[in-house]
């Protein structure tokens, strides 16, 4: 059984509540750039580390030999 609302805070009797779950999907503007900032910002750096050390090998191999 599924039960599906557009309510921001949907109040159902206790009885209903104590045999079901609730899962809340809602998605705020906030909230979604917030969670697309993190994920952009969590590649970007990841590109960026291994770029750097990508060429810091690089130029460490240059010096040593």
């Amino acid at each position: 059984l599924i039960l599906q609302t557009k309510l921001a805070n949907p109040h159902y009797k206790p009885e209903m509540q104590a045999q079901t779950t609730l899962i809340n999907f809602t998605v705020t503007k906030d909230g979604l750039e917030d969670q697309l900032l993190a994920d952009v910002v969590a590649k970007v750096r990841f590109y960026l580390f291994t770029m750097f050390y990508s060429t810091a090998g690089v130029a460490l191999s240059t010096h040593i030999c």
